[in-house]
C-alpha cells in the first residue's frame, strides 16, 4: 500500500511539474493574433458580400425569366390571332372564288 501512495505521489509531483505554463503573450503574438482576427473579418465580409451579390442575380434572373415568359404568352397571342385571321382569310378568297365560279355559270 506505501508503494502504491508513493507511486501516485511521484505521478502527481510529475504531472505538475509537467505542466507547462503559457508565457504572457508578445507583442508580435498580439500582432499576429489582431491580423488573423482581421482576415477572418474580412472573409466574413466578402462571403456575405457573395451572398448578397448571389441574390441580386438569382432575383435578375428570376425578373428577365418573367418577362420571357410574358413575351413568349404574347407571341402565343398574336400567333393564335395571325392563325384565326389567315383562316378567315383563305375561307373569304374560297367563297369568292366560288361565288365567282357560280356567276360565270349562271350567265
Amino acid at each position: 500500500m506505501k508503494k502504491l501512495l508513493a507511486l501516485l505521489m511521484i505521478t502527481a509531483a510529475l504531472a505538475a511539474c509537467s505542466k507547462k505554463e503559457e508565457a504572457p503573450k508578445t507583442d508580435t503574438e498580439a500582432a499576429m493574433q489582431s491580423a488573423a482576427d482581421s482576415a477572418k473579418a474580412a472573409a466574413s465580409g466578402a462571403a456575405a458580400a457573395a451572398s448578397d451579390a448571389a441574390d441580386a442575380a438569382k432575383a435578375a434572373a428570376s425578373d428577365a425569366a418573367a418577362d420571357v415568359s410574358a413575351a413568349a404568352d404574347k407571341a402565343k397571342v398574336e400567333a393564335n390571332n395571325a392563325m384565326s385571321a389567315a383562316k378567315d382569310a383563305a375561307k373569304d378568297a374560297v367563297n369568292t372564288a366560288a361565288d365567282k365560279a357560280k356567276d360565270s355559270v349562271n350567265k
